[in-house]
């Protein structure tokens, strides 16, 4: 969200307004924005491919497994 505000000899904000209507938050990451040095705001949008975990493949006797492919001369 964003709030606009007044500064000078008063101060003063108006209400709150949505600047994005999605959800911003990668594998439940807390932060997947920033600032960047020159004041630009950077931030990662999830896309449908990011909504699911990655998976993790497990290869057991990776050795055996590869000495078939890869047999020695």
């Amino acid at each position: 969200m964003a709030v606009a505000v007044r500064t000078g000899s008063t101060f003063g904000f108006k209400p709150p307004t949505w600047l994005f209507d999605s959800r911003y938050r990668i594998f439940g990451q807390p932060w997947s924005y920033d600032v960047a040095a020159d004041d630009r705001f950077l931030m990662i949008k999830q896309t449908t491919e990011m909504q699911t975990a990655p998976q993790v493949v497990a290869v057991l006797n990776w050795s055996e497994e590869l000495k078939r492919l890869v047999p020695a001369k």
